[in-house]
């Protein structure tokens, strides 16, 4: 567990709260009395449930959709398996959440989606319709594959112009690590070296990519730092006296606090960037493009070796 990113360790946390509501309404006396009837119990319990996108407390309340209630049903595996090792279960007892056939389950609204790429009509237009901050979000997404939250942790510290490289890597005095823990360095083309060289702009500090607001002039960072260590240092004596003042507060209250102080320096959210790329997609007439992510499944369309739309290469962003 502790090598999982904050994001996914919330995810297990929902899910396995979840097996416990149904144990409480159903009054499972202890762990030990879980059997695969009971995990069938459950699976009917959670096609009953309903949830908003991402725990947002305002969303539109939605069933859950069978890869939901599979990955339910896997970290409930995982946490079983975890429980056996620790002698928490009887001997020779088996993981009812094995024993349950998840493969079996089907869903008679679900149907084999495509993953959606632009066409080279569409990126065009998609481009074509970005203001000069807007392209700053996109453009290295489509370029470089790389992730919106790598892209709105990116440091002026990350980026080497001379080399025409950028380096992706975690960010642990923000609390904020890398999906795959794995360092990375991207080259950088032309195009995107003159960008990153605007949208720095002689910058010796901060992120890459500032908040519209920031990036415009209209609003200071709420603090000057005269190098990247004096950032991280600072950053780092905040949390610690957060956490003083709150022995009790969990990582994620911690990482929530660095989220907020970063926000005032010119950090942008991430939900920014799918606002923002929902109302591109919305104005080029392509609202069926509802997440960031598909920029990235454009750069791997480009990146494997298979044919691709007449058109689809060569397109100038300058």
């Amino acid at each position: 567990m502790q090598c999982l990113a904050w994001r996914t360790l919330d995810r297990y946390r929902a899910a396995l709260s979840h097996f416990c509501e149904f144990c409480e309404e159903a009054k499972v006396p202890k762990i030990d009395a879980v059997t695969v009837a009971t995990v069938e119990d459950f699976v009917r319990f959670l096609r009953g449930q309903t949830r908003t996108r991402n725990g947002h407390q305002n969303g539109k309340r939605r069933q859950y959709k069978l890869t939901g209630i599979k990955f339910i049903l896997g970290a409930c595996k995982t946490a079983f398996n975890w429980a056996y090792q620790r002698r928490m279960l009887p001997p020779y007892a088996s993981n009812p959440f094995s024993d349950f056939k998840c493969s079996a389950l089907r869903d008679s609204e679900t149907v084999d989606k495509e993953v959606r790429i632009f066409t080279a009509q569409q990126e065009q237009d998609f481009f074509a319709a970005c203001s000069e901050w807007q392209r700053g979000l996109f453009l290295p997404l489509a370029q470089l594959g790389v992730r919106a939250g790598e892209l709105t942790h990116l440091l002026i510290s990350d980026v080497d112009l001379d080399s025409r490289v950028i380096h992706i890597r975690s960010k642990p005095e923000m609390l904020w690590r890398v999906k795959t823990r794995r360092r990375r360095v991207l080259p950088l083309v032309d195009t995107l070296r003159v960008l990153f060289e605007k949208l720095i702009a002689g910058r010796k500090v901060g992120f890459v990519i500032q908040n519209r607001a920031f990036a415009a002039g209209t609003q200071q960072p709420a603090r000057q730092f005269k190098s990247d260590r004096e950032f991280r240092q600072h950053l780092a004596r905040l949390l610690d006296a957060q956490h003083e003042s709150n022995p009790l507060a969990q990582e994620r209250d911690l990482r929530k606090a660095a989220m907020k102080y970063c926000r005032t320096i010119g950090q942008v959210p991430i939900a920014r960037l799918r606002l923002e790329f929902c109302d591109l997609t919305k104005a080029i007439g392509c609202p069926e493009f509802t997440r960031v992510h598909d920029l990235r499944h454009l750069f791997t369309s480009r990146a494997i070796p298979a044919p691709l739309p007449a058109g689809s290469q060569g397109w100038r962003y300058d």
